[in-house]
């Protein structure tokens, strides 16, 4: 009969550890899924601000042409604006003699 008592209370410690333990693998598991969950969501997101920001340079890089000017293009309006100056220059000039 002592060993039947023993071998129960084994039986009961063994049982409640093997539960314990499965219910910690379980916790564990459990969060490593939400885990990988949140990890495909916060790459969906990286992707998609990605997506948008590679969007948004493409719309800047159209429009620089439409709303800035280019250094060659000022560079000949000022060697035309100088053009002038020297040709009102002159005329002053020969109005003053």
């Amino acid at each position: 009969m002592e060993l039947f008592n023993w071998q129960i209370i084994i039986n009961v410690f063994f049982g409640v550890i093997t539960f314990l333990a499965g219910w910690m693998l379980k916790i564990i598991f459990g969060l490593f899924n939400k885990l990988q969950d949140d990890m495909k969501e916060l790459s969906n997101e990286i992707h998609e601000a990605h997506s948008k920001t590679q969007e948004d340079l493409v719309a800047l890089a159209l429009s620089i042409p439409e709303k800035y000017l280019r250094k060659d293009d000022f560079q000949n309006f000022a060697d035309r604006m100088d053009e002038r100056f020297d040709k009102l220059d002159e005329k002053l000039d020969r109005l003053q003699k």
